[in-house]
C-alpha cells in the first residue's frame, strides 16, 4: 500500500514492484493526476508528498489500470489533434491513428474548404471538432446511435466553443436523413467479431463494442456505401478510416456505390505513421 507522506518518485517505485503490468508511463500519468501537477512540477520536486487522498485515489487508479481500464477512462479526458477531450466508456479513446482521417481530409480539401460536413458515428466527437478548428467557416453534423455517446459530443464542443457551428443527431447511419454534405468523415466500426478475442483487454473488455465490432468488418461500410450517394454534395468528399487490410475491398465497394447512382470518384488512400493503410478518400468529380 501506498501510504500518506509517501514521496512522488518512491509511489512510482512502489506502483511498478506492486503493480508489474502497469507501465512507468502510464503509472506516471495517474499519479500526476491524483497531484494536481504537470510533469514539469513533478520534475522539480520528485519527492512532494502525497495526501492520504491523494495516495488512496492512487492506490484505485492503479488497481482499476492493472484490471485492464485504459487510462484515458481512467483520467476521462485524452487528447486528439492537439485538442483535449472527455472520455467514458461510452466512446471510443480518441487514437493517433485517426488522426490520419483528419491528415487526409485536409490534403484534398485544400484550395476548396468545405462549407458542411458530416461525421457519421461520432462518438467524443474528435474528428468532427478537429475538422472544425482547421475549417472555420464550416458548419457541421455529426450524427451517433448511441445516446450516451451523443451527450459525450456535445459536451466535447461545448468545451471547445464549436456548439454554436454544429449539430447532434442521435440516428444510426440509415435512418439519418440530411445533406447535402461537401465534406463527410466516418470512423466506422470495422473489426470482425471473429477478431474479438484477439483484442487487448482495455479495448475488447473497456471500450463500447457498438463502435467497434461489425460482422465481418465490412457491415458499416455496407451501410455508408448505399446511403453515401444521397448525402454527398456534388464534387463532394468522403474520408472513411478503414482497418489493416481493408483498403481493397472498400475502394471497390464505394466505387461500386458511386457508379450505380451516376456519380464518378477518383480513390486515394492514406497510410498511418506505422505504414500502415487507414484512411480512404473519395473526391466526386
Amino acid at each position: 500500500m501506498i501510504a500518506a507522506g509517501t514521496g512522488a518518485e518512491t509511489a512510482l517505485r512502489s506502483a511498478r514492484s506492486h503493480y508489474p503490468g502497469i507501465s512507468r508511463l502510464d503509472a506516471r500519468l495517474l499519479l500526476l493526476h491524483c497531484l494536481g501537477i504537470s510533469l514539469e512540477e513533478l520534475i522539480a520536486e520528485p519527492n512532494r508528498q502525497l495526501t492520504d487522498i491523494q495516495a488512496e485515489q492512487f492506490e484505485k487508479l492503479l488497481l482499476r489500470r492493472s484490471q485492464g481500464q485504459p487510462v484515458s477512462q481512467l483520467l476521462g479526458e485524452k487528447e486528439f489533434w492537439g485538442l483535449p477531450f472527455r472520455i467514458s466508456r461510452d466512446v471510443l479513446t480518441p487514437r493517433p491513428d485517426s488522426e490520419t482521417v483528419v491528415e487526409l481530409a485536409l490534403e484534398i480539401c485544400r484550395g476548396n474548404p468545405p462549407a458542411r460536413i458530416l461525421d457519421l458515428g461520432t462518438g467524443s466527437g474528435c474528428l468532427m471538432a478537429a475538422l472544425l478548428t482547421e475549417f472555420m467557416q464550416a458548419e457541421g453534423v455529426a450524427v451517433d446511435i448511441s445516446p450516451a455517446a451523443v451527450t459525450i459530443a456535445e459536451q466535447n464542443f461545448a468545451d471547445l466553443e464549436l456548439s454554436d457551428r454544429v449539430r447532434l443527431h442521435c440516428a444510426d447511419f440509415s435512418d439519418f436523413e440530411g445533406g447535402p454534405f461537401d465534406l463527410i468523415v466516418s470512423n466506422p466500426p470495422y473489426i470482425a467479431d471473429a477478431d474479438r478475442d484477439s483484442l487487448p483487454v482495455d479495448v475488447r473488455d473497456h471500450e463500447p463494442a457498438m463502435a467497434l465490432f461489425a460482422g465481418d468488418g465490412y457491415e458499416a461500410y455496407h451501410t455508408l456505401a448505399r446511403y453515401m450517394p444521397r448525402l454527398i454534395a456534388p464534387g463532394g468528399r468522403v474520408v472513411l478510416e478503414i482497418g489493416q487490410g481493408q483498403a481493397d475491398r472498400v475502394l471497390t465497394m464505394f466505387e461500386l456505390a458511386f457508379n450505380q447512382a451516376g456519380l464518378s470518384a477518383r480513390a486515394s488512400v492514406k497510410p498511418d505513421l506505422a505504414g500502415i493503410d487507414r484512411a480512404v478518400a473519395f473526391c466526386l468529380d
